[in-house]
C-alpha cells in the first residue's frame, strides 16, 4: 500500500518518475507471490533432501500395544504412551497420527491391511479424535 501511496506522491511530483514506480509496483504485485512459492518449495525440498536423507522413504514398524505403541526402524527403537495420541487425521492416501507434542507419524494407506479396521481401533481403543479431510487436495 505504501508504494501505491508513495507512486500517486511521485505521479503529483514528477508524472515520469511516478508512473515507473508504479508500473514496478504492479510488476512486482503479479510476479512475487510466483516467485516466493517457487522459491520457498524449492528451498525446502533441498532442507529435506540434505537434514532428512535418511529418514525419507524408510520403512518403519508401528506395533500398538495397550498402553503404549513402538516404532522400530533401521537406526532405532521408540516406545511412546498411549495417552500422547491426540488426533488421527486421515487424507486422501495417508493416515496421520498426531501426538499431544505436536509430531505425526504418516502412515500411508498402502501399508494399512484393513483401513476401516485400523481407523476404529485407534479412535475407539485410544480416544483420539479423528478429522476426515480424504477430498483435501495439496496446492
Amino acid at each position: 500500500m505504501f508504494y501505491v501511496f508513495f507512486g500517486l506522491f511521485l505521479i503529483w511530483a514528477n508524472k515520469n518518475l511516478g508512473f515507473l514506480f508504479l508500473g514496478f509496483a504492479l510488476l512486482w504485485y503479479l510476479i512475487y507471490p510466483k516467485y516466493s512459492k517457487w522459491y520457498h518449495k524449492k528451498h525446502f525440498e533441498k532442507h529435506i533432501k540434505e537434514n532428512h536423507k535418511n529418514r525419507v522413504n524408510k520403512p518403519v514398524e508401528i506395533e500398538f500395544l495397550e498402553d503404549h505403541f513402538t516404532s522400530k526402524d533401521a537406526a532405532s527403537e521408540s516406545t511412546t504412551k498411549t495417552s500422547e495420541l491426540d488426533e488421527l487425521i486421515e487424507v486422501n492416501a495417508y493416515f496421520y497420527i498426531k501426538l499431544i507434542s505436536g509430531l505425526s507419524f504418516i502412515i500411508p494407506k498402502d501399508a494399512v491391511i484393513d483401513k476401516e479396521d485400523f481407523k476404529n481401533k485407534i479412535i475407539n481403543n485410544y480416544d483420539v479424535k479423528y478429522t476426515n479431510e480424504v477430498n483435501y487436495k495439496w496446492q
